[in-house]
């Protein structure tokens, strides 16, 4: 447990510095080192998996979505309960989501990467290896994840990783072999399988006020996200709304030329501790927030990101114990600020997959309750 907060004391003092002008104790060319002790204890390196070759995209392709298979060469029922993502090509790697994918499923993960040419296979969309479950991940700023003692999610034997990588390519498109390394731990009965849960929340910013382009229509902004990553992204935009039980026109009408909010509620499918809290979204998100029990007298903010910066994304976990019972209500709420870039082209931005594209994107981590014995 790595409590993210400061103390009281601590924060009086940050204040009191930065209202002095936040004057320098050092002179200024000193050179900035990072600690000789990590701030986060990482993983035991049990296993450490790679590409099986490196991967080289091109500038022609803007957002690169690649699919790759990291066996951990399971031979007997196993957990993981801690890993590190390590991205190779810093420069390139946007994020990765990697999907447990059962030994039954592994022939058609092999078929598709022998279908496309070079290392993995395509995978645009966000769809990545749809019969795996997401069980980790990399964003920007993220730290090692080691889960608790007698925690972890199970691998049997023949299960496989697959890594959904994003590659954003400007230029320079430098060949990448990332990987993952593996702290496994042989299962016991006395172990618990931990639960992800994904909360996708649409996206719908109009042109801000005062501009105008092709783009600025939505229908034709979807047609773009359709032609940059296939059909079923636009899908994925417009699906959005029905489990939010939202429109295009009633996200867009909180936009009010340049901050623009979307919010949704979801029901809590399994009973069980939450010890995991994630949000993403991209450049222009500037805010984030996640309630549980959302407008009652037991409303609890989970998470709460006043000012999001890309570059500075954590996974979360409560302090104190966070109970999920069946059918409570979870609230997502992102609100971005399109003032925080300078937009050649205006467009409205829908939910999809690009750098430049938005997202509102949680997942949680859950220790499910055991199943009732007899």
């Amino acid at each position: 447990m790595h409590p993210p907060g400061l103390p009281e004391e601590d924060i009086t003092t940050i204040g009191a510095w930065a209202d002095a002008g936040a004057p320098l104790d050092v002179a200024e060319s000193s050179p900035v080192q990072a600690p000789d002790e990590p701030e986060v204890a990482g993983p035991r390196a049990d296993r450490v998996v790679t590409m099986p070759e490196p991967y080289k995209g091109t500038p022609e392709e803007l957002d690169d979505y690649r699919c790759f298979i990291l066996d951990p060469e399971v031979t007997e029922p196993t957990f993981l309960t801690g890993y590190t993502f390590d991205p190779d090509q810093l420069e390139v790697v946007h994020h990765s989501i990697v999907t447990r994918v059962r030994a039954a499923d592994v022939g058609a993960a092999q078929g598709k990467d022998r279908a496309d040419d070079g290392p993995g296979w395509s995978c645009l969309a966000g769809m990545g290896f749809s019969t795996g479950d997401r069980i980790a991940g990399w964003v920007p700023g993220q730290r090692p994840v080691v889960f608790a003692d007698g925690e972890g999610y199970d691998l049997q034997p023949g299960d496989v990783l697959v890594a959904q990588i994003h590659y954003h390519y400007n230029a320079a498109t430098p060949p990448d072999r990332s990987g993952m390394t593996l702290q496994l731990d042989p299962a016991t009965p006395d172990m618990t399988a931990l639960q992800s849960r994904t909360l996708i929340a649409p996206v719908e910013l109009p042109c801000p006020a005062g501009t105008d382009g092709p783009l600025c229509d939505r229908d034709a902004a979807v047609a773009d996200v359709a032609e940059r990553f296939g059909p079923g992204a636009p899908v994925i935009a417009n699906g959005l709304h029905v489990g939010c039980d939202s429109t295009p026109e009633s996200i867009a009408a909180t936009f009010d030329g340049q901050v623009g909010t979307t919010t949704c509620d979801f029901d809590v499918r399994q009973s069980g501790d939450l010890i995991g809290m994630l949000g993403h979204m991209h450049e222009i998100g500037s805010s984030y927030r996640l309630t549980l029990h959302p407008d009652t007298e037991d409303e609890q903010v989970l998470l709460d990101i006043p000012v999001w910066d890309f570059a500075w994304q954590l996974s979360y976990s409560p302090v104190d114990e966070v109970r999920l019972e069946r059918g409570d209500t979870i609230r997502v709420t992102c609100q971005w600020d399109r003032r925080q870039r300078h937009e050649d082209e205006p467009a409205w931005i829908v939910f999809a997959e690009g750098t430049e594209d938005e997202m509102c994107f949680s997942t949680l981590t859950i220790r499910p309750d055991p199943p009732p014995s007899g």
